[in-house]
């Protein structure tokens, strides 16, 4: 499975390239991912003919956001504090706000 760096602002982080025959033998853990927003391409040789993502965005909790950028941040560019940054801010806004989807 490869991982390579979206361009697009409003996309996943990364995009999962793989095979036809990897794509077969593991679909269960690919809809994990499809879950968590990752976008899947199956590919033949150097071209992609597939494309698995999620039909819609799902909300993140706070929680999801912070372990996304801790696993993402070397590829993403962003400094080693940036994850603890964020969090910092988080504990220190503690206060419950309504949820209100950004759809």
């Amino acid at each position: 499975m490869e991982k390579t760096p979206h361009t697009d602002y409003h996309s996943a982080m990364a995009v999962i390239r793989i095979s036809e025959a990897e794509a077969a033998r593991d679909l269960p853990s690919l809809l994990v991912k499809v879950r968590a927003s990752e976008e899947i391409r199956i590919d033949s040789g150097s071209e992609s003919y597939a494309r698995i993502r999620a039909t819609r965005e799902q909300p993140r909790s706070l929680v999801d956001v912070l372990n996304s950028i801790r696993r993402h941040a070397e590829e993403s560019g962003l400094d080693d504090g940036f994850a603890d940054d964020v969090e910092d801010g988080m504990r220190r806004h503690r206060e419950e706000k309504p949820y209100v989807p950004w759809a």
